[in-house]
């Protein structure tokens, strides 16, 4: 091999190797960027609202949680843990009330559509598959706030949690700040619930007037008040309200 053969052949394979450590280099790079790229997006973290408004859809307030007597230490780990599910779940409980709202929203479309006389072969071959569709999303709904009912209660005495639940569990008529919760710690009718309610109403318009309210309407609300749950609900609300919102405010600002 002559000399110009042996510095062409020199130079030949310096250039196979500049070439292929540049191709090693660039396929270190996309190995290396493909990870990131295919990643998944971080979970938003919950905002205070958002654990504030979980914790009230399974009956957790600060008024529920003192009339049950729970410890500021419980409140700021009930905040906490259910804070930190949320924040594992992205997206939960809104990702099934959206899902329930569009299910149910579907069906009733296709009821109407139905009972209007309008609705096509097609529309009415799909209400049983909406209706399939609502019960599933019903049941997924019911079991993701039943999994933060449970973990707030884990944090709970059974007694505490049943008294929570009992308070959860009374009547939307018979819930509002004219029918102190209190009264809902013992278990009543329907009948029961109307005839405090008048009561009570009946006390308002008698103080308003200053005048004596109607001693059998007097009795009602003197013994509902004191029934065993229902006063030691209201002394507790007396005694721990406004502690137990503070404790309130400052876990719920982990999630500002």
């Amino acid at each position: 091999m002559t000399r110009a053969m042996r510095t062409a052949a020199k130079a030949g394979v310096s250039g196979v190797l500049v070439v292929a450590a540049i191709g090693l280099l660039l396929a270190g790079f996309v190995i290396t960027q493909r990870p990131m790229a295919m990643a998944d997006p971080e979970p938003t973290p919950p905002t205070r609202i958002e654990v504030a408004t979980a914790l009230s859809r399974v009956g957790i307030s600060p008024l529920t949680l003192a009339a049950a007597g729970v410890s500021e230490e419980n409140v700021a780990l009930i905040v906490a843990d259910v804070g930190a599910y949320l924040n594992d779940h992205d997206g939960c409980p809104a990702i099934e009330d959206a899902a329930f709202g569009t299910a149910r929203a579907n069906r009733d479309r296709l009821r109407a559509l139905a009972r209007a006389g309008t609705a096509t072969t097609q529309d009415l071959e799909a209400v049983t598959s909406a209706e399939a569709t609502l019960s599933s999303a019903e049941a997924a709904l019911v079991a993701r706030l039943e999994a933060i009912w449970d973990l707030a209660a884990l944090r709970l005495t059974t007694e505490q949690a049943t008294l929570i639940a009992r308070l959860e569990a009374v009547p939307a008529g018979f819930r509002g700040a004219s029918i102190p919760i209190e009264l809902g710690a013992a278990e009543r009718s329907d009948a029961q619930w109307m005839a405090l309610r008048e009561a009570l109403a009946a006390e308002r318009l008698a103080t308003q007037d200053g005048v004596a309210l109607e001693q059998s309407l007097a009795s009602l609300l003197s013994a509902a008040r004191a029934e065993s749950a229902v006063a030691t609900a209201a002394l507790n609300i007396t005694g721990m309200l406004a502690e137990i919102e503070t404790e309130w405010d400052e876990a719920l600002g982990a999630f500002d």
